[in-house]
Formats: structure tokens, C-alpha cells, sequence
């Protein structure tokens, strides 16, 4: 099992794509094997790694690829892919591995921290959020999401009082100031030119892990063993695989996937 993640350095054992470039996954992967490979990517870059595993499996017919889309930051989702990976085996079915990985993006959260929102692209800054930001910020925060909203940090933060966050780089003294949780730091480096970012801006990650079963049988399209509901490494599964859990936020919740064999074509 080779797990990928698109806009991160990545971790041990986690490869990172840095690019978006059409040959940057199969330069990353080569010749698989009989090794699956799951890619996970912000819905941003979802056209893009879909493309390169199509070129990834035009070179390698025999690759099983799932490309996975979410409403997170690499951060999150490399994070997510780090503790499935420490999880399961490295010969594990990818049809548990991609369960457990969805379970965890619908649990965990992004959110972005910004000293002020010039450049950012979505959602698109009020004409007051512009102005304010020029004269006395107090931070915006940003939980990624279908409905995501900036939030002013002199109204508090959209974090729990039990979550624990992690970050890429040190926060700022404002950000630091605003937050009374416990924080990580993870030596992830994240490529910018997502919406989501601006100068100055810091990605946190709420990082939430869950078993992921019950199983039924093998998969009658990839094999690979499938939830009661259906195959979620091939895509014919639902979206997804239980209800919606009390924690889960807006921003977590799965996009989309697409999985390729080969032999199909």
C-alpha cells in the first residue's frame, strides 16, 4: 500500500506532491507493482491528480490507483494519512485502508488562521474584513468547508476546548494569544496557491482516527474488500459510510473519489 499526499512534503513513509505537474505522480510511484496507491488531494487539486493517475496507469496498466478529493489542507490530510498508515499493515486491503481514511477526514478539521485576508481568493473577503485588516487585525480564522465563512478572531475561535492542534510552523504571538489548546508541530512544508491561502496565513489541523469496518465481501470490480454498503476503493460505495457523527464539522466532509484499473483500459 502506497499512500500519497498532493500540496505536502509529506512525512516518513507518506510520499508528498509538491506539483501538480501531469507526470508528478508517476514520477513519485514509478512501477507500482502489485501495490495500491491511494492519493489524497484537496478538492482544489482533484482534476489534476486525476489526470496523473491516468497517465500513471496508461504507463503501468496493471496499477490500481484511488484518488481521493476533500475539503481539507494538505496539512490535515497528511496527517490523516500518516495515522492510517501507522494503523494498518503494509500488505492491509485497500478497502479497509480507504474506509479508515474517509472515517478520518470526516471526523478531523481544517482551519486556516490569517493576520488579514488580502489575496485570498475564497471566499471572497467583505469590503469591511479588506479594511480592517489595514488598519488593527485581530485575525481571521477559516474552517474549510461547503459553507466556509471567515470568522473574526476577537470573537473567539472556532476550536474546542479539548481539541488538540497541529501545525507546520510556529504560530504567531496573535495566534498564539487566541488559542488555549494544546499545539503540535509537524515538519510538513505545504506548497501554496490554494484558495484557501493567503500571505501570512497558518493551516491548523483537528486530527480525529477511527477504526473503519464492519466488512463484507471482496470487491466484484477491484477486489478489494468492500464495506456492507459497498466497494469505497473503487467508488461503488456510497459516499459515505455511516451517519454523520456528533463532532463532525461542515469542512470535513468527503468530495469525491476515483479509482482506475488498468485492464480496463
Amino acid at each position: 500500500m502506497l499512500l500519497l499526499v498532493t500540496g505536502s512534503s509529506g512525512l516518513p513513509d507518506i510520499v508528498g506532491l509538491q506539483t501538480t505537474e501531469p507526470t508528478a505522480l508517476l514520477n513519485a510511484v514509478g512501477d507500482p507493482g502489485d501495490q495500491s496507491v491511494i492519493a489524497l488531494c484537496p478538492t482544489d487539486d482533484l482534476p489534476a491528480v486525476r489526470s496523473q493517475a491516468h497517465l500513471l496507469i496508461s504507463a503501468h496498466p496493471r496499477s490500481r490507483v484511488a484518488v481521493l478529493g476533500f475539503d481539507h489542507h494538505p496539512l490535515t490530510l497528511t496527517l490523516i494519512a500518516a495515522a492510517v498508515q501507522a494503523q494498518h499493515a503494509p500488505d492491509e486491503d485497500p478497502g479497509r485502508v480507504t474506509a479508515a481514511i474517509r472515517r478520518a477526514a470526516v471526523r478531523s478539521r481544517s482551519l486556516v488562521w490569517y493576520p488579514r485576508v488580502l489575496r485570498l481568493r475564497a471566499p471572497q473577503p467583505t469590503i469591511g474584513q479588506l479594511l480592517h485588516g489595514l488598519v488593527r487585525s485581530s485575525g481571521y480564522f477559516l474552517e474549510l468547508g461547503p459553507q466556509a465563512a471567515l470568522v473574526a478572531g476577537r470573537r473567539g475561535t472556532p476550536l474546542g476546548p479539548g481539541d488538540e492542534i497541529y501545525l507546520a510552523e510556529d504560530p504567531p504571538d496573535l495566534l498564539t494569544r487566541q488559542m488555549s489548546q494544546s499545539v503540535r508541530s509537524v515538519p510538513v512544508e505545504l506548497a501554496p496557491g490554494q484558495s484557501w491561502w493567503a500571505p501570512g496565513c497558518v493551516p491548523l489541523a483537528v486530527l480525529v482516527t477511527a477504526a473503519a469496518g464492519p466488512y463484507g465481501s471482496a470487491c466484484r470490480i477491484c477486489g478489494a474488500e468492500q464495506a456492507l454498503g459497498g466497494c469505497v476503493f473503487c467508488g461503488t460505495g456510497p459516499d459515505r459510510l455511516e451517519t454523520v457523527p456528533a463532532r463532525q464539522s461542515a469542512a470535513a466532509t468527503a468530495a469525491e473519489q476515483l479509482v482506475t484499473e488498468g485492464n480496463e483500459g
